[in-house]
């Protein structure tokens, strides 16, 4: 089984929008990218994502062979075509591990400074910090106010 990203990392813009991925997701993009090692593909996705969402080679070809096997002009089609193919960009990572993100996606979750990255297994998110504090808040409130508490628990003992 390839390595998965995993972990919250902090790091700074510098003035040209560049930011260094941590060495952990450098490794992981390495291990589950055929030839092309310092490649990635960022999904921006629709106006309602609050977040960049990365994939390795090996992990958007597996989004874009789903999708071509959906009925052609369907509205589900499009839409995932939308998201996934028409709102994303291919970019390299320079030799030394830095990405140099578009303005376009620096300014749709308003990054500045200091951007966040979040490891989610076979893929891993660039995050504005306050948002993704945000986002952890509710997550956490969401199951401390329902009645999933439990059953997630549960499902977190099981691999205990």
């Amino acid at each position: 089984m390839p390595a998965s990203f995993r972990g919250e990392w902090w790091y700074r813009l510098d003035r040209k929008g560049r930011i260094s991925v941590p060495a952990d997701f450098r490794r992981v993009i390495c291990s589950r990218n055929d030839g092309d090692t310092q490649s990635i593909t960022i999904v921006y996705g629709d106006s309602a994502l609050e977040k960049l969402i990365c994939y390795t080679d090996q992990g958007i070809q597996k989004i874009d062979a789903a999708i071509s096997r959906m009925q052609r002009y369907s509205s589900q089609r499009e839409y995932l075509q939308y998201f996934f193919q028409t709102r994303s960009i291919r970019l390299q990572l320079d030799p030394n591990g830095r990405l140099l993100l578009p303005v376009q996606l620096r300014n749709k979750i308003d990054l500045q400074k200091e951007v966040c990255f979040v490891g989610k297994g076979d893929t891993f998110e660039i995050w504005h910090p306050d948002a993704y504090e945000s986002y952890c808040r509710a997550l956490e409130q969401s199951i401390a106010d329902g009645s999933e508490r439990a059953m997630l628990h549960d499902s977190i003992n099981q691999f205990m």
